[in-house]
């Protein structure tokens, strides 16, 4: 009889056990789930600003001398409930930062074309390339990497017309750098097997 009872007892423990874990995993994977569809709605958001801006871009008439004055003129005006932020980086030079309503933020530094830094939680920690920090670039005029023209995209001066997802994501993996090309090749969307910690 005693045998029979702590039979019972050990499967009703086995049981309430599993059914703990089960509903921790659930909850783990969902709450994954969550932050990645959270910070594809961020990539999205972003591209969507450029792309909306890019649709009324005029060369002739739209040559903006300076990053400041780019975000200013160019991408707030698409940017619902954002933000002009005015700092200075490690070296002293202004920075002129746009942050989002979702706590996303960009800032722009000109050189041949527009080297754009995007960042999923601002100044928050923990500020590594591939998990809240991604390279873009937008080239206005033909260029020497032949980056399409006004279009943004992930930032690489070499072809990335053979690479497939798998070489993309081996480089994403070890080299945050890369990161924003998967993503890009995703669709702008962060999948499940996103080898970075996106959770912003």
């Amino acid at each position: 009889m005693h045998k029979k009872i702590l039979i019972i007892l050990l499967t009703a423990t086995v049981i309430a056990v599993t059914a703990v874990f089960m509903l921790v995993a659930k909850y783990v994977f969902y709450n994954d789930y969550i932050k990645r569809q959270n910070s594809t709605i961020k990539f999205k958001n972003f591209i969507n600003i450029f792309d909306e801006a890019l649709s009324h871009y005029n060369p002739n008439e739209d040559e903006y001398e300076d990053e400041s004055e780019f975000i200013t003129k160019y991408i707030k005006p698409y940017a619902k409930n954002s933000q002009i932020i005015l700092t200075k980086n490690e070296l002293g030079e202004n920075i002129t930062s746009l942050k989002f309503s979702d706590g996303a933020e960009l800032y722009i530094k000109r050189d041949m074309c527009y080297l754009i830094y995007f960042d999923l939680n601002g100044e928050e920690k923990p500020n590594v390339e591939g998990s809240d920090k991604f390279r873009f670039i937008l080239c206005l005029y033909p260029n020497a990497c032949k980056i399409p023209v006004n279009k943004i995209t992930a930032f690489d001066c070499t072809s990335r017309k053979n690479y497939d997802r798998n070489k993309l994501y081996g480089l994403c993996k070890y080299y945050g750098t890369h990161c924003s090309q998967l993503i890009e090749y995703d669709n702008w969307e962060i999948k499940y097997d996103y080898p970075m910690n996106t959770s912003y």
